[in-house]
């Protein structure tokens, strides 16, 4: 601002002081008192005030505007860039403010690469057999009924072309550390090494000779329609000799599923001839006929997650030893049933209710058949096995004993029966057989003479 601009406004607010201070000296002499003399002096000291604040005014705005143009200066100050003359055989260097580069490397010639040899050839893997867990079925599913008018069906069930035996070295192996993730079945070695089974675990023609005559009683007492009646087995009986212990209706599947077990234990499947092969061809057809749309095999009673471990534990047992690609098919729904019904604590109950309650008896037969599932090539869910090992861990203590529920029927309950389903499901899951803590389980089941 100009010096007359700032003179002009110092000249003015004297005036107006002026014509202030007059105003009180002639108030003050028609009223002097001691408060007026005090205010006097105060209006003396703002005057003085305001004549500093008019004569500090320029230099202020001068100051100000300093600092502005030495700040604008440093802002523009790295747009400046400076070159310097260098001498032909110099590299020329440029110095810029804006984008800093760094120097470029020098190139580097890397060394000739001889070919490496054409690598050896690797023996051919078969990979796993990978079965669509939401794959149609192929037949209709019939539902179960608890009458003993069951679906009559004598056809065996539909299959491809046979397919390549497995040798013996690649028949089912028998238990080991982990063997949920090793392919072995659940029901142990059944071709090249069953003769040194037999010799090491005291087995000989005379338990073969029990093994043959129970298989001829199961067959004699097996239904048309290929299943086994619980509940009315006895009207297959041989003339004057009568069969006591009747079931319940509603568990004809689970039966049919031990029964089917027996055989193919003893090497016998649907393709391979043997006296036994219409009835386990009979028996597999009765079972993948009456699974459902959702996977379970057979009637949704009151217990059904019995019928339906046993059933799947069977089909998968068989499509291990046969590859047949209907029963992988069928064993995949089973397993994906079994999965969803997994209760939130890591167990089964006796449905697919979420009750929360765990019940050790039904567990059992569910790791039975995604046990043997693994085995077939048929993939199980990581968190199944997960939460599993966790409910193993809580049900079976130290010590060995187990509880046969966590809540609800039968909580609490113990016993060696429930102690064995215990360890067998953790010698499933990775359990190592020569652990101390499955000696001393192994040592009080042989010890016990009866269940306490």
């Amino acid at each position: 601002m100009p010096d007359d601009g700032w003179r002009s406004i110092f000249e003015t607010e004297r005036d107006i002081l002026r014509r202030q201070l007059r105003r009180w000296l002639r108030d003050r002499s028609r009223r002097p008192s001691g408060p007026d003399r005090i205010e006097q002096r105060a209006m003396g000291e703002r005057l003085r005030a305001q004549r500093r604040r008019l004569r500090l005014g320029p230099i202020i705005g001068w100051t100000l505007s300093a600092v502005a143009h030495v700040l604008l200066g440093l802002a523009l100050l790295p747009m400046i860039v400076s070159e310097r003359v260098v001498e032909a055989d110099e590299d020329p260097m440029i110095i810029s403010f804006l984008s800093p580069s760094p120097p470029l490397p020098e190139p580097v010639v890397a060394p000739p690469v001889e070919a490496p040899p054409p690598p050896e050839p690797l023996e051919e893997e078969t990979p796993p057999v990978e079965v669509e867990s939401e794959a149609p079925p192929e037949e209709t599913a019939t539902p179960e009924t608890a009458t003993e008018e069951e679906t009559t069906s004598t056809e065996t069930p539909e299959v491809e072309s046979p397919e390549e035996r497995p040798s013996d070295a690649e028949a089912v192996e028998g238990l080991g550390p982990g063997a949920h993730r090793t392919g072995r079945s659940a029901l142990g070695s059944r071709f090249g090494e069953r003769a040194e089974a037999l010799r090491v675990y005291g087995g000989g023609a005379e338990t073969e000779e029990v093994v043959t005559r129970g298989l001829a009683w199961l067959a004699r007492h097996q239904d048309a329609d290929g299943s086994w009646a619980p509940h009315g087995y006895s009207r297959h009986c041989e003339a004057g000799i009568a069969c006591n212990g009747a079931g319940l209706p509603e568990y004809r599947t689970g039966v049919t599923a031990l029964a089917l077990l027996a055989f193919l234990g003893a090497g016998i499947d649907h393709r391979e001839e043997s006296p036994y092969r219409r009835n386990v061809a009979g028996a597999l057809a009765w079972l993948t006929a009456h699974q459902d749309e959702d996977g379970l095999y057979g009637s949704r009673n009151a217990q059904y997650y019995y019928n339906h471990g046993l059933a799947t534990f069977a089909i998968a047992e068989a499509a291990l030893l046969t590859k047949d690609a209907h029963l992988l098919e069928s064993a995949a729904r089973g397993v994906r049933f079994i999965e969803r019904g997994q209760q939130r604590g890591g167990g089964w109950d006796y449905t697919a209710a979420r009750t929360n309650r765990n019940d050790l008896s039904v567990t059992g037969w569910q790791v039975m058949a995604l046990h043997s599932a693994t085995a077939a090539g048929i993939a199980v869910r990581p968190e199944t096995w997960t939460q599993l090992e966790k409910y193993l861990g809580r049900a079976v203590r130290r010590d060995g004993t187990a509880v046969y529920a966590d809540r609800g029927t039968a909580v609490g309950r113990g016993g060696i029966s429930i102690a064995a389903v215990g360890l067998l499901s953790r010698l499933y899951v990775g359990w190592s057989p020569r652990s101390a803590e499955t000696s001393r389980t192994a040592a009080r089941e042989v010890s016990c003479g009866k269940d306490p």
